[in-house]
């Protein structure tokens, strides 16, 4: 009797053990994700600033890098993106460090002033690039 209760109670814990490991992982990803969404909000809000103030995205140069954002891409962009100089935005506070050199860049589309992370980031094998449509 006295195994099995033993043998129960370890059963018990072991599934605990799992259901939060499982948990915290699935927060761990959620709080993630959230961050890169309220990264770009951030972003947005400033580069809308920047264009009613100076009638024009602060932009650094045409991006001509990878493409694989496009998978997301919104359906008025243009064909053309810009690195966005993040240097030019005021108070600009990320959550997420962005070296500004190669993939590691957000761009915008001329046009739609949709904003993407080119690099993307990925949460439980799925690719983020902007914000959800």
């Amino acid at each position: 009797m006295k195994k099995n209760k033993k043998l129960l109670i370890g059963l018990i814990i072991a599934v605990v053990v799992v259901i939060g490991g499982i948990l915290i992982y699935k927060g761990v990803n959620n709080a993630r994700l959230d961050s890169f969404y309220n990264d770009l909000k951030t972003l947005g809000d400033k580069v809308s600033y920047y264009y009613d103030e100076y009638g024009g995205i602060p932009v650094k140069e045409e991006y001509t890098g990878s493409e694989n954002f496009k998978a997301q891409k919104n359906e008025s962009d243009s064909n053309t993106y810009y690195i966005i100089d993040t240097n030019s935005l005021e108070d600009l506070n990320l959550k997420n460090e962005v070296t500004g050199e190669g993939e590691d860049v957000y761009i915008i589309n001329d046009i739609s002033h949709t904003i993407y992370y080119a690099k993307g980031i990925s949460v439980e094998g799925k690719m983020y690039y902007t914000l959800p449509k």
